[in-house]
């Protein structure tokens, strides 16, 4: 589907911190994740599939990894004439790197970017999501509900409610209230951060919180909430797929170890809607394989990996050398760590390029 009414926007999120030492501060979306992807894989992915032209990736200007990782963006970019992926660094107003601005101020800071697409709507989506979604059958309801906003929500365990917005909306899919990241929620349908928005209506409401003192221009402490008060139409678009927000380090591990199920909720060499990555060329192999000597169980484990030790239900990238005697279980391995002689590791995720001593033991470390 060509939408030519809609221009897509992937907001950078906060940098994800590793619990390495001394830790390091890697953009969310550039994360590895399954051994040869990135979060940011998916969202790019799913605007190509759902005929998405035109994308702008918000990026942080204090590291060019994700800038350098997306380049020009042609494998992400679907076959109609003038798709175009533009990738421009996070406008740092008060000349702290460390300053991360709300989400609506993200939108409203590149206003021109998208004004120039002169578009009926506008897709924004969080980048440090795991999902296989298609954009244009959300947009389908939008356009058919005329909602000034439609937010795409997913039920999630009650006792997790606390960290993301929560929906609470009628039979016929309006949203009747949103609070982000309540105490007490009214319901376990949570925000995926994936929104579309009439953008006339919104750049309005932009307008009107942005010369408001107290705003922390936000998408959802902000613009959802005036919406509502507005009497706005808000509806919402539950997602019955696999969601999975990796914007920490127990989730990162845990969406893993997913994959390591006999039937993991998401298929990621599907062909039918492939996740698209630079480094496709990164075979992963032994998922439910014992080898010989039991030196490898259960485990995806990239290709080139130099393994002297014992790698169990774990998630191995390239890169990364085990010395003799090692043990590694329940855990992922990012790439070019190197794990000494003897060290045991379990239920723990190791950082890029990370090197860990010999006859260290590291387990349950989020």
């Amino acid at each position: 589907m060509a939408n030519s009414d809609l221009v897509a926007l992937i907001l950078p999120e906060e940098r994800w911190e590793t619990s390495g030492v001394p830790p390091k501060k890697i953009p969310k979306p550039a994360v590895f994740f399954g051994g040869a992807y990135r979060p940011i894989d998916f969202a790019l992915s799913n605007c190509k599939h759902s005929g998405i032209g035109i994308t702008g990736v918000v990026t942080r200007c204090a590291n060019r990894e994700l800038t350098d990782y997306i380049g020009s963006g042609q494998e992400w970019l679907p076959a109609r004439e003038g798709s175009k992926i533009t990738t421009f660094p996070l406008n740092i107003w008060d000349g702290t790197p460390e300053f991360y601005p709300g989400t609506a101020d993200l939108i409203w800071n590149n206003y021109e970017f998208i004004e120039s697409y002169n578009p009926e709507n506008i897709l924004v989506i969080s980048g440090d999501h795991i999902c296989k979604m298609d954009y244009s059958v959300m947009l389908k309801k939008h356009n058919y509900s005329e909602a000034a906003v439609t937010i795409a929500a997913s039920t999630v365990p009650w006792e997790k409610t606390p960290h993301f917005g929560i929906i609470s909306a009628d039979e016929s899919g309006t949203v009747v209230s949103f609070e982000e990241k309540p105490l007490k929620p009214k319901s376990n349908l949570a925000s995926m951060d994936v929104y579309i928005f009439n953008w006339e209506t919104l750049k309005n409401h932009l307008f009107i919180r942005s010369i408001e003192f107290d705003s922390s221009m936000d998408i959802n402490r902000d613009i959802i909430p005036q919406m509502l008060m507005c009497g706005e139409k808000v509806a919402v678009y539950r997602f019955g797929g696999y969601w999975k927000n990796v914007g920490d380090n127990y989730s990162l591990w845990e969406a893993n170890m997913e994959l390591l199920s006999d039937s993991p909720d998401i298929d990621l060499p599907d062909e039918t809607w492939k996740v698209i990555t630079r480094n496709d060329k990164i075979m992963l192999r032994y998922k439910n394989y014992l080898s010989l000597h039991k030196h490898i169980e259960n485990s995806l484990v990239a290709v080139g990996v130099k393994n002297k030790g014992v790698v169990v239900n774990s998630i191995v990238s390239a890169g990364v050398k085990i010395e003799k005697g090692a043990s590694v279980v329940d855990s992922v391995i990012m790439p070019g760590a190197k794990i000494g002689k003897r060290a045991r590791i379990a239920k723990t995720v190791i950082e890029t390029d990370s090197i860990v001593e010999d006859n260290t033991n590291i387990f349950n470390r989020f």
